[in-house]
Parts: C-alpha cells; structure tokens; sequence
C-alpha cells in the first residue's frame, strides 16, 4: 500500500532520474541549452561544463565495467587513436573559431543526426515480439 503522505517523492524520482539519464552520453545536448540559454553561461564554457556533466555522468558507467571487466581493450585503443589528436586538434583550434559558428554548427549537427536517427528507426522493420526471448 502506498504512503499518501509520501506522495511528493514520486515526482522528485521521477526529476531525479531525468536529470541523471539526461548526464549520461549524450547529455550534452540537454545540458548545452541550459546552460547557455537558461542560466545564461557564455558559449565556450557552457560547451565545456556539458563535456565536465558528460563525464561525470557517464563516469560511473565506465568505473562499473571496468570492475566487472567488460571494456574491449582493443577497441578502446583503437577509437582513441583517432579521438585524442582529434580532440586535441578541436581544441587548440577553439579559441580561433567564432562562438557564433560553433552554435550554429552544433544545432545542425544535432539537427541533423537527429532527423537521421529518427527516419532510420520508422524504416526498421517491425520485430514480432517472442516472449522468453
């Protein structure tokens, strides 16, 4: 039975695992807008505090595997041989591009794989659903 007087802890779970979820991989793009919109962070540091919520919200994901052992050793190799001098490179490079071209190319990136991801997911083929599977 249910504790009427408890009934506000509902909607504060409900906020609290949006938020967490919203940290996670790709919680940049939540978190981007609100920072720059909403509390009114300027651009480049509201790019950075999204990356700093990216880590610590996917961070305890990453300790978890690598506890149980789950983490491809290889591949991680061989994706940082390409993310690390490129993000190096993005870096370095961020203090010459104008915030307003930053925005404008991460809201049609966004745009984009967004449309993409959602057009791909309507031409999948619908699975039947097999119980026990």
């Amino acid at each position: 039975m249910l504790n009427p007087e408890l009934w506000f802890l509902f909607p504060v779970g409900i906020l609290i695992g949006i938020l967490a979820m919203s940290s996670g991989i790709s919680g940049s793009n939540f978190w981007i807008p609100v920072y720059m919109i909403w509390i009114g962070i300027e651009p480049k540091v509201g790019f950075w505090l999204a990356l700093l919520t990216m880590i610590f919200g996917f961070g305890s994901g990453v300790y978890k595997n690598l506890r149980s052992c789950t983490v491809n050793g290889y591949l991680v190799r061989q994706y940082l041989k390409v993310c690390l001098p490129a993000s190096i490179l993005g870096g370095a490079l961020s203090t010459q591009a104008p915030q307003q071209l930053l925005l404008t190319c991460f809201g049609v990136f966004v745009t984009g794989y967004g449309a993409y991801s959602l057009v791909s997911y309507f031409r999948q083929p619908a699975q039947p659903y097999v119980q026990g599977a």
